[in-house]
């Protein structure tokens, strides 16, 4: 199980996915060139 949560900067996006029942998460970071706003 885990939750996906969009944080939208001035220049950049970022999409951090917190693995619940793990210590860990992954932030990737998506940048103008790599993502369309629809």
């Amino acid at each position: 199980m885990f939750q996906l949560i969009l944080i939208i900067t001035n220049s950049s996006i970022y999409l951090l996915s917190i693995h619940f029942g793990s210590l860990f998460f992954t932030v990737h970071k998506i940048t103008n060139d790599n993502i369309d706003i629809l």
